[in-house]
């Protein structure tokens, strides 16, 4: 089977950035989403220039950081800061979110990655986002046009998320390979921990850990041991 470990959060911060180019180089790690709205950005991009075997798709925006566009009524603070999940949850629960403003942002931030030179291979959503009610049309619709898979939606591979937090494990990692029957996503957050990270992500020194496993020799070799091949949303 093929299996995608996809990093998640490329572009959040500098220490992500070289954790997900250390589990590119070192480990399991041959796809990643990008963040266009955060602050590493550009310098993920150019570490990218130096790998461009990791393909890249969009990590959409929605929760975290700064708005690309401008005066939006529902999803930021009446400046460029988005609101919160908790907040951007429960309105798209309550049917409270203007889906025009969401759908300008997400187009900006697929515009700025396409702009600095990255062909995207896929779509997924901080926090999941792309599965939120409305969203989720927005996210197909776009997805669509530029021709990409979305995470988890349609003809995309199966998902997994259990690799995270105290199960970012090597025996979690081989029950995921030993158990997967079909063309799988793993989802994973490799990073060092820097100051930005540890005071803007809940989740931080997890990912060190995850990280050590990632680029484990013994990950390698379960990935063998189990029939799969290390693949990118490129290769299906």
């Amino acid at each position: 089977m093929k299996i995608i470990f996809n990093a998640d959060d490329f572009g959040l911060s500098k220490g992500v950035n070289f954790g997900i180019i250390d589990a590119y180089e070192n480990g399991l790690v041959r796809s990643a989403t990008i963040m266009a709205n955060m602050p590493g950005f550009d310098h993920g991009v150019s570490l990218w220039k130096s790998s461009p075997g990791l393909k890249i798709g969009v990590h959409l925006v929605l929760t975290s950081g700064v708005s690309l566009g401008d005066s939006y009524k529902t999803i930021t603070d009446g400046g460029s800061n988005f609101l919160n999940q908790a907040t951007i949850f429960q309105r798209a629960k309550d049917s409270e979110l203007d889906l025009s403003e969401i759908e300008k942002e997400f187009t900006l931030q697929i515009d700025k990655i396409l702009a600095a030179g990255i062909p995207i291979t896929h779509f997924d959503g901080h926090h999941h986002v792309q599965t939120l009610p409305g969203v989720a049309d927005i996210v197909t619709r776009l997805a669509e046009r530029h021709g990409v898979a979305v995470r988890a939606f349609g003809n995309s591979p199966t998902f997994d998320g259990t690799f995270y937090g105290e199960a970012a494990t090597i025996s979690q990692l081989e029950h995921i390979l030993s158990t997967c029957t079909e063309n799988m996503e793993i989802m994973c957050h490799p990073a060092y921990l820097d100051s930005f990270l540890y005071n803007n992500s809940s989740y931080n020194i997890h990912r060190m850990k995850e990280l050590d496993v990632l680029v484990d020799p013994r990950a390698k070799v379960l990935v063998e041991k189990y029939g799969h091949t290390l693949s990118s949303f490129a290769d299906l």
